[in-house]
């Protein structure tokens, strides 16, 4: 007896075509974040310090470029809203390869001997965008390492609007200059109408309602170059960074234009 078996069909071309569309867009949806221009080096992980700050296999430490997580007491002590939650999603990401490739800027290591560079996952995706969308970072720039900048912003400004993680806390939210209480100390995002521009031989002064003054060092003045701030007199500014208390005033310092935003009058 001949056993006749069924034919197998053939796919039709419209289910490839959607089978093909769909590959395409999952590659286009984890690398078009804040994707890489390139990759300069991949490392293994062994160790997770926290958000921003992971060992290498050969011994290096390594500092993500571009963005801050909460510190992490390692001594026993209280550590910062998000630290912990931060270090976790990095071991997720990272999962079992623990594998990081990396894109290098300006710079290559810090005054502190780290090495310097923005992670990225083998598939492609930004590890800096992914926790930073997520509200467990915050956009931080240190010149001359700028790349991916904006983007980084974008991503920040996405989970400021979404009140993700970080952005759930009080002390994130915007804060009027004139309202900063005295325990204002930490990172900020404050709004504040400009009075007036002081030039200093080694500082630049944007000084704010309430008495906040917003320093340009002399080293950051080129960033800022291209930008007439004395036309910003009487405009609300918003700014974020770091702020703390120096001869009775509130300070904070500017090493980047994206840190600050000029509002209409």
């Amino acid at each position: 007896m001949v056993v006749v078996l069924p034919r197998k069909r053939a796919p039709r071309k419209g289910a490839l075509f959607c089978v093909l569309l769909l590959g395409l867009f999952w590659l286009g949806s984890v690398q078009a974040v804040c994707p890489s221009d390139r990759i300069d080096e991949t490392v293994s992980v062994v160790q997770v310090f926290d958000g921003d700050t992971v060992r290498l296999s050969d011994g290096r430490r390594l500092r993500f470029i571009g963005i801050d997580t909460p510190e992490i007491d390692h001594r026993g002590g209280r550590s910062e809203p998000y630290s912990r939650a931060a270090q976790r999603r990095v071991e997720a990401l990272l999962g079992r390869e623990r594998v990081l490739r990396l894109r290098l800027d300006a710079e290559s290591q810090d005054h502190y001997g780290r090495l310097l560079a923005h992670p990225y996952l083998p598939d492609g995706r930004s590890l800096n965008a992914l926790l930073l969308a997520e509200g467990l970072a915050t956009a931080l720039v240190v010149p001359p390492n700028l790349w991916q900048q904006d983007c980084y912003r974008r991503q920040m400004a996405l989970a400021r609007q979404n009140r993700q993680g970080l952005w759930s806390l009080s002390n994130y939210r915007l804060t009027p200059s004139a309202e900063l209480g005295a325990r204002a100390a930490g990172y900020r995002w404050i709004e504040g109408r400009l009075l007036r521009v002081e030039e200093q031989r080694n500082s630049t002064w944007l000084v704010l309602e309430g008495g906040l003054r917003l320093r340009i060092a002399r080293e950051d003045r080129r960033w800022f170059a291209e930008r007439d701030m004395r036309a910003w007199e009487g405009r609300l500014l918003r700014a974020d960074g770091w702020l703390h208390g120096e001869a009775g005033q509130w300070r904070m310092r500017l090493r980047h234009p994206v840190q600050l935003e000029v509002l209409e009058p």
